[in-house]
């Protein structure tokens, strides 16, 4: 019956973030994370996309791709296309900015059906 219970409390959620990693190319004196920012999560995609693929199933539909710098990692275009491959209405990430000003970039992740950035920019290098 309790899980029951947690499975209808998960279904009122509205939405999933999605923490990357750790990996990230700001130096903020601030940060928690700050000697972790070097090391990357190996071998994640393969549960990355099962957690996409099971909030869906959980009728989610807007997602948000975060933490570290997610533009760092190379299989946030792979993330993104199938997150709306499955039908997610919004797909976000969660920037420092820095790679989202390359134009290229920002068309590539535009074109991957990203459907908004949340810049979050710090100046405390």
């Amino acid at each position: 019956m309790v899980k029951i219970k947690i499975i209808q409390d998960i279904k009122e959620l509205d939405w999933l973030e999605i923490f990357l990693g750790y990996k990230c190319n700001y130096k903020c004196l601030f940060c928690f994370e700050n000697k972790l920012r070097f090391h990357e999560k190996t071998n994640i995609v393969e549960d990355t996309m099962k957690l996409i693929t099971d909030w869906y199933n959980l009728w989610k539909k807007f997602i948000i791709f975060s933490w570290g710098e997610p533009t760092l990692y190379k299989d946030l275009y792979l993330y993104v296309t199938f997150s709306k491959k499955i039908w997610y209405e919004k797909i976000l990430i969660h920037t420092n900015w820095t790679q989202t000003c390359n134009f290229d970039y920002l068309l590539k992740l535009h074109k991957s059906r990203l459907t908004g950035i949340i810049f979050s920019y710090h100046w405390y290098w």
